[in-house]
């Protein structure tokens, strides 16, 4: 390795010789990160044509979305963890892009942002009359509403409990 002195002019080469084993463990490990990077284009390549293109060269992620891929043809519902910016949306795009639903409406709802006193009114709605205020024509709920789409509840852990487990019913 060349070193310069302030001037830019070389003062000097550094080399570094190893003993042979060890020489052999960086190999493996040069060998084993062009693997991966062969890995991750072999997934973008495949994604590209997705309308939820995905870029990674992480081997547990890949995993991750091709799992997804074949659960996305199922016809059953998907509980998403991860922290906050782990992706959960970016998965349920995907999952929708790849399920028989595709063409049907995605709905993303922030369960967070939904008032403690409308939330049921605005996931399932309600019927003219229902309440003092209620629109004379009733509304549509946002079940309704993604019927035979996708519905993705985001923190949904910030809705009720009570609302929860209507949820769940």
């Amino acid at each position: 390795n060349p070193v310069f002195d302030e001037g830019g002019n070389l003062k000097m080469t550094v080399g570094y010789s190893m003993e042979e084993h060890m020489l052999d463990s960086v190999i493996q490990n040069l060998i084993r990160q062009k693997e991966n990077a062969d890995d991750a284009l072999t997934f973008m390549y495949e994604q590209k044509n997705q309308s939820v293109p995905l870029i990674s060269k992480d081997p547990v992620t890949m995993r991750a979305y091709d799992l997804a891929k074949k659960v996305a043809r199922l016809d059953t519902t998907v509980i998403i963890y991860g922290e906050s910016g782990a992706g959960k949306d970016v998965m349920a795009r995907y999952l929708h892009a790849n399920s028989p639903r595709a063409d049907k409406v995605f709905l993303p709802v922030n369960s967070a942002a939904l008032p403690n006193e409308l939330i049921e009114s605005e996931l399932f709605g309600y019927e003219k009359g229902s309440f003092t205020g209620a629109n004379k024509g009733g509304k549509s709920g946002l079940f309704e509403i993604a019927n035979d789409g996708t519905i993705f509840l985001d923190e949904i852990a910030e809705i009720p409990y009570s609302t929860q487990s209507k949820l769940l019913r």
